[in-house]
């Protein structure tokens, strides 16, 4: 009978890293969510203005600045660690009516509740009928006094009138899973939580080479030529015989072209420190002297390539099958890595 052994716990999840935020943390995260729409042009400038004195908003994106109605978004940060009820907004919301009333700032497009639990059954069953949330607000508000803790604003006539008259149709539940899908777009998600989105596509090889293939394309064409006898200096003059060789090399290349900028996107540098970490791992090949010409180095170096691992590279979940040889062209591509060397022409 094999011995059993316990695996461990399990991964954290962004859900549970999320409870663990602070006010400013969870502030911070909903900014970041707002900054990669920027990306996405739906914002034009996005601001954190939670603190003293932010009048009911914590983070605010602008689709035009400075904001008209309708063309910003107020996202309400609450960092309870259970699901939001009325009575946790109760006090930003009669805030945020207020300056609205008072022309503190125009009326956004929509007031988002952005909860690290999202919110309960209660608070969820007053978002889904506007008019019930607003007579909940009202009689609140009435029984309060107009006193919500730090902020205190009687109900005069006009605000009521106004109350009476909002559209509570704007405030609506933003979802932590939504959230986390915003996040998880941009940048900061993985020093944030460790999780890399999935890799789409990876670029195609055009017909001819590019300029930033010019390196490694001249050190194949050095290959063939080493292994031919005679000069073969343009992709044209490629034999017949290494052609589709040679097509399998830039493929290689774009494939890890296409891992290079992925971690351009996501995790910047990682592709750098697995070029790294390929070089050290092919030396024992690329290095040895008893090939009997560069392309023998060459085709023995692609066939090692797949052999290493790259278990503490944060690519590592994202690394395809043609990657690891792709890296070995991109090295040449640097001047990392030659083919022929000087003493072997």
């Amino acid at each position: 009978m094999p011995n059993t052994f316990h695996p461990g716990p399990s991964p954290v999840t962004a859900e549970q890293r999320i409870v663990l935020m602070t006010d400013v943390q969870w502030e911070s995260f909903i900014l970041e969510c707002c900054e990669q729409l920027t990306v996405e042009n739906l914002y034009v400038q996005v601001k954190r203005l939670g603190g003293p004195g932010d009048k009911g908003r914590d983070v605010a994106g602008y689709m035009q600045f400075p904001p008209v109605v309708g063309e910003w978004d107020l996202y309400q940060a609450k960092a309870y660690s259970e699901p939001l009820t009325p009575d946790n907004l109760l006090a930003d919301l009669a805030k945020f009516l207020f300056n609205v009333f008072s022309e503190t700032y125009p009326l956004p497009r929509t007031y988002f509740i952005c909860g690290k639990k999202d919110v309960g059954t209660k608070l969820f069953t007053l978002l889904e009928k506007p008019e019930e949330l607003r007579n909940w607000v009202l009689d609140k508000w009435k029984e309060k006094t107009g006193k919500f803790g730090s902020f205190t604003q009687p109900l005069s006539p006009e605000l009521q009138e106004f109350v009476t008259a909002f559209d509570f149709t704007i405030i609506k539940e933003i979802r932590v899973a939504d959230l986390l899908e915003i996040h998880a777009r941009g940048p900061k998600h993985w020093p944030a939580f460790g999780v890399l989105p999935l890799r789409g596509p990876d670029p195609t090889a055009p017909s001819e080479p590019t300029l930033d293939e010019q390196t490694y394309v001249g050190e194949i064409l050095r290959a063939y030529s080493d292994a031919e006898g005679c000069t073969i200096a343009v992709p044209g003059d490629v034999p017949s015989k290494h052609k589709r060789h040679f097509e399998g090399c830039r493929n290689q290349f774009y494939f890890a072209e296409g891992l290079s900028r992925f971690s351009r996107d996501y995790v910047p540098n990682a592709f750098d420190n697995l070029l790294g970490e390929v070089r050290v791992g092919i030396s024992p090949v690329v290095d040895d002297i008893s090939h009997q010409n560069g392309l023998k180095r060459l085709i023995e170096t692609i066939k090692y390539a797949p052999s290493l691992s790259a278990t503490n590279n944060p690519l590592k979940d994202r690394i395809r099958a043609l990657d690891l040889q792709g890296a070995c062209h991109h090295l040449a591509n640097r001047g990392e890595v030659t083919w022929v060397y000087n003493d072997e022409e």
